[in-house]
């Protein structure tokens, strides 16, 4: 999908070979102001916003991806998302 949506924008002048064999990508779909974007994301990313999106607590969906991988930052990946827009609405257990 996202090689196939490479080579269909207007100021793509490259190869717009798509190989359908080479398997495929996890991807975040967001718009950032006017502008839509697709992004790579790694196996882990994808775990952790999958299980956050489907209304997993942060504890429980990063203890879940930490079972898989231990080195996975989960302070990096958050402050990246909630940096770049991704995860805009949040509240702490405990607090008002």
């Amino acid at each position: 999908m996202h090689r196939i949506w490479q080579t269909n924008q207007p100021e793509e002048r490259g190869d717009d070979h798509v190989d359908l064999a080479s398997g495929g990508v996890t991807l975040l779909v967001h718009r950032r102001d006017f502008t839509v974007a697709l992004e790579p994301l790694e196996k882990n990313d994808f775990a952790l916003l999958s299980l956050i999106a489907a209304g997993q607590r942060l504890v429980l969906a990063c203890d879940h991806v930490l079972q898989s991988e231990p080195a996975f930052d989960a302070a990096v990946f958050l402050q990246r998302r909630v940096m770049d827009g991704t995860l805009v609405d949040f509240r702490v257990a405990g607090f008002r």
